[in-house]
């Protein structure tokens, strides 16, 4: 493909957006001309690139039209193109200009009062398509992309353009973000990643350091393998670029406040990347004289920004843009906000940092910070918001206070290094010229700190006649009146690949903190509610957003027992029409609670459960100041503070409930409290609890009527869930697995989950409903059964000469399923706890079929095959057979459906809030008790549910308008006890219209999740083996027996037994190979033939006749295997600290070295 220059991607453009405005005459623009003719000034004659007009022949707006791969289109902010496509559209009196890159453009304001014309963008437009050179023009791909974004851009341009929406100025500092992302990405793509490849190549110590920082510092995984380098680098020089970024607006900040600072200008005599890091870093050292060591000095990793001298004239550009603005205007939030931008989604995830954004802050902080002399902690404090925002508050309650005394009250910790670097920069702005400006911010892992106990040292700055001096001083962690903040939103198993041991530090603290034992199943968050409340005084404050979940999940109940018994539950709140956190696929809800130990004031308490059914910043005042949204804070506080009963309007609803009913709601029949959803309380509309109140004495637990059993738990279903393809491939075919037309309803041909073929007899294949998608209708019938289970209960000596035999074998042998699903299914832990391990329960089912997952359709089916069923369904089994039909008509009821909502947790995605819901949970659902129903009516539930049973089943808001829906749940809502058919009919329209607005609910909530950038790909386990093992010894990486006996030596030759897959070391001298038995009078032989067959060994193994060099070649091996254990497991840390990675890796490169993994292996293992 040719180049395409400027001028024909204008007439490109023009083409289109003609063609657009005849096509679309309904847009309010008459015509667009090219290269119009404009006097600038009055003197400057100009030729813009494209002007369009309205139907009355004005000037609307002018385009500015550059392309990507050339010095002035890098960036649609690049201030020249802005400053002249401005003064151009001011002459003519077009009210709007544009400027374009093909990839992204941003839309301006001509006039705007009281702002610089490159502080005018109304909009930008990010990611149109993405080339890098201008050829690519020419790709039909690009081209449909670029003509959709064109026609959408006029559609709203003459919305804007006619005053139908009103579209504002962009904050000043989403602008400076925006300029800085368009300069990053060509930074970091066309220039310092490529360039950083040749010199991580070139350069072994630069390498290995690099990798040093990225694992142990970050907690990354470093894939240095051909396809995962790229992106190892790439993401490096991505955060280093930012981290330069954030020392040059930090730079910025202080000239603002030390008039004697130089300006970051960078001269045209700076042509190379070692003169620019000269150059900065004398700038930044003149800042270093006054302070902020922390923040300026250099590390390997920031030398990265300079290794491309390509980039010198992109880096002079972005200085020059940075310093057109003045960062105190804009303020607190802008790093913070930078590293939630460019940090890629999944990292984000893996730490749980989430920059949580300045209003639900603020929220929180109004709620726990109540004096101007509260000591306040945030026990994650990532980029540090809820400190900045803490200062604020208390500047707010007493502005007497100075910067350095409201350093000394605010503290937080953070496990992560970058983020708490950027804690004490955004805490540290809040006045530079404070000469006690060192916040008390602790790198560190949160478990290993405790109260009154942890001495941390900090850094004290004063200033002497004779000039400056640094010391530091220690302190000691004290208690708060506030503990604030947004814990990690992740597993605990994740931030345990990430941090080994955190969880046995983390459970380790709350023993010693409460003497208290959680759940192992904790959430990481949960673990922050229990060890964060140590840190709190009485009377004190502890508030943090977290996933709302532990108000419903079964270790919830920890946490719901030890709030009672330790705090007063102030409020739980919920948002309904938003996500706190539109980048995180999690419910969220923020938790207040205030320290007392007396147990009266306790029960006393009535905590208010708040469902916020609009967005929060629409309660705070739009203009003003931190005085105004201060007060309007304060305000909602006490509002929700007071409400002693139930308050409902557009705005929230609060739901008031006495502490002590909630702690008698937790208790069983035995005095223990085992916990309730409190989850109702926040989400379920007043119909639910009018007919469970109408329905108390009839209503009872589905546990008390049904077992509920998860479906088939296999550990490893790509070898236990196999697809029967006997009745699809030729006779030929079969005939070559020894499958013929008198043996085919015996023997069966099946693909397994990795796609490999294996002959199975037919007995030990049973039909498997695996997929809810499957399921249309309310009744299970073999044609949904696409799939079948291994189901075999005997023992390997029973099935000798049979296929399935086999097929066995190779589960123990053989590794089945890709990526992270791969493995030997014999050893996963799930199947290794079974005895035999391959022995599923064959009764293991159920008579109606429970989804785990609900999304927008409810159907509990009947199961009358007596199906197997995978763990994505729960069994459901009548204890009273003769009560089946009419459970079955209550299970489809759309009570049921709703009382699922409210005892499940929702997750985002898939288009939908889904409804997560345990098997437990499934079983503590209210249900009406079926011998309570009388026979008439519990006809009526059964004939409604028959009619249902005959057809497919719609979502529920469809559902809802069909006849025998209504009959069913009037018949449901008879039973329950509404016997006036005009009070039913009124409560079924409720009922109905609480579901429908349930799931609308979930479906905005989902779209409001936004995802922005793209995850990067999984490491890939076996190409990081690939690169490691070219760095292994290659004295480790020979092999047995012919790397350790000695050339020329005598031997005597063994043949091995056929089956030498089923392998085992029964005792010291005996082995058995297949089912035959092999003793040894020399150990050191059976040893000998062992290392051997570890070792790859199929055919006559040759050992040696002197029993001496046998006995030096078994202990040789064994220290070798002991020191290439070693060396693999420092080679795969190096790469990573996600322990089931390094896991993976370490079985790859076992695979690599030709090592089996062999069953009962009980003597030395490679791991």
């Amino acid at each position: 493909m040719a180049a395409i220059n400027e001028r024909q991607w204008q007439g490109r453009i023009l083409q289109w957006t003609s063609e657009l405005l005849k096509s679309y005459p309904d847009l309010p623009f008459s015509k667009v001309d090219q290269e119009f003719e404009v006097l600038v000034a009055g003197k400057k004659r100009r030729f813009n690139d494209l002007t369009l007009f309205d139907r009355q022949g004005k000037p609307v707006c002018v385009f500015e039209l550059k392309l990507p791969d050339k010095s002035d289109g890098r960036s649609p902010r690049y201030l020249p193109v802005v400053t002249k496509t401005h003064e151009t559209a001011d002459a003519m009196g077009a009210d709007y200009f544009v400027t374009w890159n093909v990839n992204s453009a941003v839309l301006w304001k001509t006039y705007i009062p009281g702002r610089a014309p490159y502080e005018r963008s109304l909009t930008q437009y990010p990611s149109i398509t993405t080339i890098y050179a201008s050829e690519a023009l020419d790709l039909p791909n690009v081209e449909a992309e670029l003509k959709q974004w064109l026609k959408s851009f006029l559609e709203e341009l003459g919305r804007i353009a006619t005053g139908i929406i009103l579209l504002p100025p962009q904050p000043l500092d989403e602008g400076f973000i925006q300029a800085v992302q368009s300069y990053l990405e060509p930074l970091l793509v066309g220039k310092i990643a490529a360039e950083l490849q040749r010199h991580y190549k070139a350069d072994r110590v630069f390498a290995k350091g690099l990798r040093q920082w990225a694992v142990n510092d970050q907690g990354w995984t470093w894939d240095d393998s051909m396809q995962g380098l790229p992106d190892s680098l790439s993401r490096t020089a991505r955060l280093a670029c930012l981290m330069l970024v954030d020392k040059i607006v930090f730079y910025e900040a202080m000239r603002k406040v030390y008039a004697g600072l130089p300006t970051l200008s960078l001269p045209v005599s700076i042509v190379t990347g070692e003169q620019l890091r000269t150059r900065l870093n004398d700038v930044f050292a003149r800042a270093m004289k006054i302070d902020y060591e922390t923040v300026f000095t250099e590390e390997l990793v920031d030398t990265i920004p300079f290794v491309a001298d390509e980039a010198v004239e992109l880096w002079r550009e972005m200085v020059e843009d940075v310093e057109r603005y003045d960062f105190t205007r804009f303020g607190y939030e802008v790093i913070g906000r930078i590293f939630e931008r460019l940090i890629a989604p999944d990292e984000r995830h893996k730490l749980g940092q989430y920059f949580t954004p300045s209003y639900v802050v603020d929220f929180i902080n109004t709620f726990c910070i109540r004096s101007a002399d509260d000591y306040v902690l945030d026990p994650g404090c990532g980029a540090g918001t809820f400190l900045v925002r803490a200062h604020s508050r208390l500047k707010e309650l007493d502005s007497g206070k100075n910067h350095e005394e409201l350093l000394e009250q605010l503290w937080g910790i953070d496990i992560a290094r970058y983020p708490a670097h950027m804690s004490v920069i955004n805490l540290a702005a809040r006045d530079l010229a404070s000469t006690e400006n060192y916040p008390k911010i602790i790198h560190d892992d949160f478990f290993k700190v405790f109260p009154q106990r942890s001495q941390y040292e900090f850094y004290r700055r004063s200033y002497k006649v004779a000039g400056l001096s640094t010391e530091r001083y220690q302190t000691v962690v004290p208690l708060f009146n506030a503990v604030v903040g947004n814990p990690p939103y992740t597993r605990q198993e994740e931030m345990e690949d990430l941090f080994p041991g955190l969880k046995e530090r983390a459970h380790g603290a709350i023993q010693k903190d409460w003497k208290l034992e959680v759940s192992k199943r904790s959430s990481i968050y949960a673990l922050f509610f229990l060890h964060g409340a140590a840190f709190v005084k009485e009377g004190g404050y502890l508030g943090l957003l977290t996933h709302s979940s532990w108000v419903d999940v079964d270790y919830g109940k920890y946490l719901q027992e030890f709030f009672l018994k330790h705090f007063k539950v102030v409020a739980i709140l919920e948002p309904q029409a938003e996500h706190w956190f539109p980048a995180v696929d999690v419910n969220t809800s923020i938790t207040i609670l205030q320290r007392c130990n007396k147990k009266a004031d306790r029960s006393n308490n009535m905590v208010k459960f708040v469902q916020m059914k609009t967005h929060l910043l629409e309660l705070l005042p739009k203009y003003g100041g931190e005085q105004e949204r201060t007060a309007a804070l304060d305000n909602l506080v006490q509002r929700i503070e007071s409400a002693d009963s139930l308050q409902e309007d557009d705005l929230w609803r609060i739901f008031p409930v006495s502490q002590s009913d909630l702690w008698n709601e937790g208790l069983d029949e035995d005095g223990n409290f085992t916990g309730s959803k409190w989850g109702k309380y926040l989400r379920a509309p007043d119909i639910f609890f009018r007919i469970l109140e109408r329905g108390r004495s009839r209503f009872a637990q589905l546990k008390d009527f049904a077992e509920v059993k998860f479906g088939i738990k296999t550990g490893a279903n790509d070898f236990f869930f196999v697809t029967d393809i006997t009745d699809s491939v030729s006779h030929a075919e079969l005939k070559q697995y020894g499958i013929s037309p008198s043996n085919k309803k015996q023997l069966r041909l099946v693909e397994a989950g990795d796609g490999g073929r294996y002959v199975i007899e037919a007995e030990y294949l049973k039909p498997l409903v695996k997929s809810t998608r499957d399921i249309k209708s309310l009744i299970i019938d073999e044609s949904i059964t696409k799939f079948r289970v291994l189901i075999v209960s005997d023992e390997k000596k029973t099935l000798v000469g049979k296929s399935v035999l086999k097929y066995i074998r190779a589960g123990e042998t053989q590794s089945f399923g890709v990526g992270p699903r791969a493995g030997v299914p014999a050893k996963k832990p799930t199947c290794s706890s079974r005895n035999p391990w391959y022995a599923l329960d064959e009764n293991n089912k159920g008579k109606f079929l429970w989804f785990a997952l609900i999304t927008d359709t409810h159907a509990v089916p009947h199961n009358p095959g007596d199906f197997l069923s995978d763990k994505r369904f729960y069994n459901v089994t009548p204890k009273d057979a003769v009560q089946e039909e009419l459970i079955f008509g209550l299970l489809n009821s759309t009570f049921t459906f709703l009382c699922a909502e409210f005892w499940g947790r929702q997750f985002a995605g898939r288009g939908i809030d889904s409804i997560d819901i345990t098997v437990y949970e499934v079983a503590q659902l209210p249900f009406l008790d079926p011998k309570a129903i009388p026979q008439e009516r519990a006809t009526r539930i059964i004939n409604a549910v028959r009619k249902i049973a005959d057809r497919a089943i719609l979502p529920v808001l469809e559902e809802v308008n069909l006849p025998d829906r209504r009959a069913l749940d009037d018949a449901v809502l008879e039973a329950i006890g509404f016997e006036d058919p005009e009070e039913r009919a009124n409560v079924l329209s409720d009922l109905y219209a609480a579901v429908c607005q349930r799931v609308e609910s979930r479906f905005e909530r989902a779209r409001s999740t936004q995802h922005p950038g793209e995850k990067r790909p999984r490491p890939n386990a076996e190409a990081i083996a690939e690169e490691l093992f070219k760095e292994l010894s290659p004295e480790l990486a020979k092999k047995f027996p012919d790397g350790f006996v000695p050339a020329g030596t005598k031997t005597r030759s063994l043949d091995l037994p056929e089956g030498i897959e089923d392998f085992e070391r029964v005792t010291f001298n005996r082995l058995r190979i297949g089912g035959k038995l092999l003793d040894f009078d020399n150990p050191d032989e059976a040893e000998f033939i062992q290392f051997a067959v570890q070792s790859g060994a199929v055919g006559p193994i040759a050992i040696p006749a002197e029993s001496g060099i046998t006995h030096a070649a078994v202990t040789d091996y064994r220290n070798h295997l002991t020191e290439l254990a070693k060396q693999v497991e420092e080679l795969a840390t190096s790469r990573t600290l996600d322990r089931k990675l390094k896991q993976r890796i370490v079985e790859a490169l076992r695979q690599k070295l030709g090592l089996r993994s062999l069953q009962a292996d009980k003597t030395a293992r490679l791991m």
